[in-house]
């Protein structure tokens, strides 16, 4: 009796399980319980987690399920007294939840099930895109570096003859759009004043970001807010915010046939309140400031090279870049020695009808050159009205040349003459400018006061001295009489 009991039982657990029970609920978002549309919902078998019936929610969050009988491996019934609920949307944690089986109850209610916003944090993104060759901001063009092709170690020299609009003459000059480029700015800052080729020869393309090309005014418009009409092509150049860091040194050295040498180096320290460069170049290849090394690897032109003769170059450059709160103070020095020697032979044929002339000569010279020049720029910002601003400058110059040259005429095979010369020239100037300007904004809008002092000196020298000696040899002609 009791074992029939069992099986009884049983049965009717097996009915209750299999059948017709459904399960009903709604799900939401637990933030703001608004219902989450299109939702998966499944419930799945406790003991193995073989699904038995799924579906999604309505528009409403809202879900009706209704389970199949579940058998095991051996084709009998099984005896359930719980399911599992899986609900699970994109964006949301996935909810599992155990939930009993009742034989009095036709559809049982689950109520509202919350989901939970899934946050999780992303990996990192690379976004691979080319960058615009430039853009316009006003009356400013701005060129991305990035978006040219150089080669590995090039100077900014090469990245500017990219450029749109822009071209390097055979003097050097820089021209943006026909306008010529008179300075150069690193981070808005000046970078060895009126020497373009400075940083044309000695700035690496991999520290720069971007390029400015924009019309600057002058120290009086810019304080004062009145066009003097005096405005310079300016292009700017940004850092890299990787190479304000620690020092940057591009450091190359050769040797060669003939006892040719060349040793150059470039060290760079910039930060957001100063700046520290220092160039330095030897070499007797006839390169005037920048390294031929350099030209060969990245095949970039334009070294100011003598057409004649051997040049042995020296120069050293140093520029400085510092503000305070109130100060802002630029200089630097610049020195160019070179020492040139050329030998020359020329020889002129003439034939005029009969007769026959030659000129051989000969040419030996030998020039030495110093050069020297010093900025420095100060802005004092007195107060919020009233700056300051003082420019001084020097310029040295020294040239000595010595030549000695021979020359012979030719007659028909016969020499005519002889010519000997030999000069010097030695010359020297300096300039001295200074510029002081204060300036103040009155009370009144657009109304403002300037005082503007130039002062400048210069004095030069020039000594020359030549000699030619000219031998003139007299020509004997005898005659011969035959007799017969």
């Amino acid at each position: 009796m009791i074992t029939i009991y069992v099986i009884l039982l049983n049965s009717v657990d097996v009915h209750a399980q299999s059948g017709r029970e459904s399960f009903a609920g709604r799900v939401v978002d637990t933030e703001t319980q608004q219902p989450v549309s299109f939702a998966t919902v499944r419930l799945l078998s406790f003991s193995d987690s073989t699904m038995l019936v799924g579906g999604a929610t309505d528009d409403k969050g809202i879900f009706k399920l209704t389970p199949f009988e579940h058998k095991t491996t051996n084709d009998s019934k099984e005896k359930v007294d719980s399911l599992f609920l899986h609900v699970s949307f994109v964006g949301y944690k996935t909810i599992y939840r155990t939930i009993p089986i009742s034989s009095k109850i036709s559809v049982s209610n689950l109520g509202d099930i919350h989901l939970y916003p899934e946050g999780f944090m992303l990996g990192e993104a690379v976004i691979v895109g080319q960058a615009p060759m430039a853009i316009t901001e006003g009356d400013t063009t701005v060129f991305n570096a990035s978006a040219y092709r150089t080669p590995e170690g090039s100077m900014l020299e090469e990245l500017v003859k990219q450029l749109p609009g822009a071209e390097i003459d055979e003097d050097g000059k820089v021209l943006i759009n026909g306008k010529e480029v008179k300075k150069f700015l690193v981070d808005g800052k000046e970078f060895f004043f009126d020497d373009p080729q400075a940083a044309l020869k000695n700035l690496p393309v991999e520290m720069i970001e971007k390029l400015k090309a924009y019309e600057q005014k002058s120290d009086l418009a810019r304080l004062t807010g009145i066009d003097d009409g005096e405005e310079e092509m300016i292009l700017d150049l940004s850092v890299k915010k990787n190479m304000k860091q620690g020092w940057r040194e591009n450091f190359m050295a050769g040797v060669g046939s003939k006892d040719r040498y060349e040793v150059a180096n470039t060290l760079n320290r910039f930060r957001d309140n100063s700046q520290l460069t220092i160039i330095g170049n030897l070499n007797n290849t006839n390169n005037q400031g920048f390294s031929e090394l350099q030209k060969e690897s990245s095949s970039s032109s334009g070294n100011v090279r003598g057409k004649n003769g051997l040049t042995t170059s020296r120069s050293l450059g140093v520029n400085t870049t510092y503000n305070w709160k109130n100060v802002e103070l630029r200089s630097n020095i610049q020195y160019m020695g070179t020492d040139r020697s050329e030998d020359s032979r020329t020889t002129i044929d003439n034939f005029l009808r009969q007769d026959k002339s030659i000129t051989n000569g000969t040419n030996s010279s030998y020039t030495k050159n110093h050069n020297l020049v010093a900025n420095a720029y100060m802005e004092w910002k007195i107060d919020t009205v009233t700056t300051l601003i003082f420019r001084p400058q020097y310029n040295f110059a020294k040239n000595n040349r010595e030549n000695v040259g021979t020359q012979e005429g030719w007659g028909n095979d016969v020499l005519l003459n002889k010519k000997e010369s030999s000069g010097s020239t030695n010359s020297s100037r300096y300039n001295v400018a200074m510029m002081l300007q204060l300036s103040r904004k009155l009370s009144r809008q657009g109304r403002n006061i300037a005082l503007k002092i130039d002062y400048g000196t210069n004095a030069s020298s020039t000594g020359r001295r030549n000699l030619s000696t000219t031998r003139y040899l007299k020509i004997i002609q005898k005659r011969f009489r035959i007799k017969r």
